[in-house]
């Protein structure tokens, strides 16, 4: 059990370690990804952020599937709301919801994600 948390926490640095360096091509706002900062990069960079993630919630699916275990909470709600998704439709909802909201582009890009889409949806 604690080979393949580390293993899936090896590959979330590593994913996400690989999406960074789109985000570093542009000044983030703070240091941290919020709304702010996310409007402010180009589709491009969020997209791969967004890919990275994606690919990690796959990754973690495969080895709960192979072990036989459901997927984390996480997993299992970014299923819900995004399996019929690509990393460019996420990103345009990410982009709608900000500009309708412009009074929270002070929130973080994965709070905003988890608050206003994946709780939104019911895992099956």
């Amino acid at each position: 059990m604690c080979n393949k948390f580390q293993r899936v926490m090896a590959l979330l640095v590593l994913v996400l370690g690989l999406s960074l360096p789109a985000f570093a091509a542009e000044k983030p706002v703070d240091g941290e990804l919020t709304g702010k900062a996310w409007l402010a990069s180009p589709i491009a960079s969020k997209e791969a952020f967004l890919y990275g993630v994606a690919s990690t919630v796959a990754i973690e699916q495969a080895i709960a599937d192979k072990g036989g275990k459901p997927a984390s909470v996480f997993v299992q709600q970014w299923m819900a709301a995004f399996t019929e998704s690509t990393p460019a439709d996420i990103g345009k909802q990410v982009d709608a919801w900000y500009t309708a909201h412009p009074d929270q582009q002070g929130r973080h890009v994965f709070d905003v994600l988890w608050y206003e889409f994946m709780q939104q949806k019911k895992p099956s």
